[in-house]
């Protein structure tokens, strides 16, 4: 009798082993599964942000080294609006890593329409947003504010 008890006992613990690993595992699996779509999607959100920063930039540093000056001389025309367009693409891009530029390319499909919209886009935007003086510094120069979009 004892003998029958402990092979009944051995074997409703293999079975009872044998139940927690495949639960272990399938939880194992659950969170490696979790961690990896994190890791994906701040991955994600670090390559879209680095993007869209340097469409931002490069947008801005055209607009204050070339459209500035050709508004200032009232020479702003179609093509100096396409070689605006052009010089703030291809700044675009050389602040892009590879890497941004390949996930781009592989999400989106053309990472030369992705560029070519985000650059219309933050034109629009820099242009629609105005600023404010809200200070002078020692050297007397302005110290501006952006707080929204023109009424």
């Amino acid at each position: 009798m004892e003998e029958l008890l402990l092979k009944l006992l051995q074997l409703v613990l293999i079975i009872a082993v044998s139940l927690i690993t495949k639960f272990l595992c399938s939880f194992l699996s659950e969170k490696c599964k979790e961690i990896v779509a994190t890791v994906k999607n701040r991955k994600t959100r670090a390559l879209l942000s680095q993007a869209l920063d340097a469409v931002s930039k490069a947008v801005a540093y055209v607009n204050q080294t070339y459209v500035d000056e050709l508004k200032k001389s009232d020479a702003f025309s179609r093509e100096n609006q396409e070689e605006a367009f052009r010089r703030a693409a291809e700044a675009a891009k050389s602040l892009m890593t590879e890497e941004v530029v390949n996930y781009i390319d592989f999400e989106y499909g053309e990472f030369s329409g992705w560029l070519t919209a985000q650059v219309e886009a933050e034109v629009r935007a820099q242009k629609d947003s105005f600023a404010v003086p809200i200070g002078v510094n020692e050297d007397q120069e302005g110290v501006f504010e952006i707080t929204g979009r023109k009424e």
